[in-house]
């Protein structure tokens, strides 16, 4: 399957594959819910920054190293937990 990187609704980054695209117009509804998914992510992730809870695993209260946040900042765990 041929990988794809691309922009979502507000600009937000999106991968995936040639498999997870639309065919058809039945099809769209993968996106929007990957899109909403996705907004939740980051809505949850500044709630977390207001509180002051941001950058700690949500599980285990260890903090989520620079590395993860910088790859995907609305990590919600460290990678001790997310391996679990």
């Amino acid at each position: 399957m041929k990988a794809y990187t691309g922009r979502g609704p507000a600009g937000i980054r999106t991968t995936g594959t040639a498999s997870s695209m639309p065919d058809d117009a039945g099809g769209a509804i993968q996106p929007k819910r990957q899109a909403s998914d996705q907004l939740k992510r980051i809505d949850d992730a500044l709630r977390r920054l207001e509180t002051g809870q941001f950058g700690h695993c949500l599980y285990c209260g260890d903090p989520i190293s620079v590395a993860r946040l910088d790859h995907d900042p609305t990590s919600e765990s460290c990678g001790a937990c997310d391996e679990d």
